[in-house]
């Protein structure tokens, strides 16, 4: 595959770039008979948000997927909340605003470290084969260290809503 990016360096409460540009285009073929193969189209902008450490985000992808008896693994992000899909043919975008909700720096002894809790709003769309399909929601995440460990995890929950399939 093919990466390209140019990302502004982030501040240590940035959720996502202030400003940036990722590019990246991906193709596998398989090895046996079957002929199967894959081509994705991934890009992503970065823009500062209305707030200091706020942040949007534009997603745009494409995939093309010519499976024969093997199907490979999807290559780009599909419209949050839309699982069991396998389009020959997918095409889509996603918008979303970051926003940081608080920095408690709490500590919990030396078992858990809560260093942020953050919001993410969002809207996808994508065509499935001529499909078209949206997603409208909301995330809400916590970045935390456990055992003093350095590396941060993340945990979340999300709520959406899938408009042509009135599916929560």
């Amino acid at each position: 595959g093919l990466e390209w990016s140019g990302i502004r360096a982030m501040a240590n409460n940035d959720i996502t770039p202030q400003l940036g540009h990722t590019f990246s285009l991906r193709f596998q073929k398989s090895i046996t008979t079957d002929n199967a193969n894959i081509l994705a189209i991934n890009t992503s902008t970065y823009l500062p948000g209305l707030f200091l450490n706020h942040s949007i985000g534009l997603d745009l992808g494409f995939q093309k997927n010519t499976p024969t008896i093997y199907y490979f693994p999807n290559e780009v992000a599909f419209t949050s909340g839309v699982y069991g899909k396998y389009p020959s043919i997918y095409y889509g975008g996603k918008i979303s605003y970051n926003l940081p909700l608080a920095y408690p720096d709490y500590a919990i002894w030396k078992l858990l470290y809560i260093k942020r809790i953050f919001s993410r709003g969002f809207f996808d769309f994508g065509y499935f084969d001529k499909e078209y399909l949206s997603s409208v929601g909301v995330d809400l995440k916590m970045n935390f260290h456990i055992f003093r460990i350095e590396q941060e995890l993340q945990f979340g929950v999300r709520i959406g809503y899938v408009t042509q399939l009135n599916d929560v």
